[in-house]
């Protein structure tokens, strides 16, 4: 898929894999997780608008990826179009260095991944 999910104990961590890091012009979106207002799965639809004016298909993949601003909202994208999607909504007012008002991301299960808690 375009991005690996970590999950770990104060933030979620996605990955950008190889060409679906291009559009973003980063590899790496760090997002605590008190930043998270909500958490919600949505199928956007192939002809969501976002979708077409606002990222980049990957090579072979038709992974969308990339950011917006819609409706005065910075959104980053990372999905296949017409497949599950996951959105964060974040608290960009508290955690500006968030940098998106939402993230929506199509992740298969088995890329997400719970980081190992520390040690004491």
């Amino acid at each position: 898929m375009a991005a690996q999910v970590i999950v770990g104990q104060d933030e979620i961590t996605i990955e950008l894999s190889g060409w679906n890091a291009l559009p973003s012009l980063r590899r790496i979106i760090r997002i605590p997780l008190a930043a998270i207002r909500s958490i919600r799965t949505d199928q956007l639809p192939e002809s969501e608008s976002l979708s077409a004016i606002a990222s980049v298909a990957g090579p072979l993949t038709g992974v969308r990826t990339g950011s917006v601003v819609h409706d005065g909202r910075r959104v980053f994208l990372a999905y296949r179009p017409g497949a599950s999607t996951v959105t964060l909504e974040i608290d960009r007012e508290h955690f500006p260095e968030v940098d998106y008002d939402s993230v929506v991301l199509g992740v298969d299960p088995s890329s997400v991944e719970l980081a190992e808690p520390d040690a004491p």
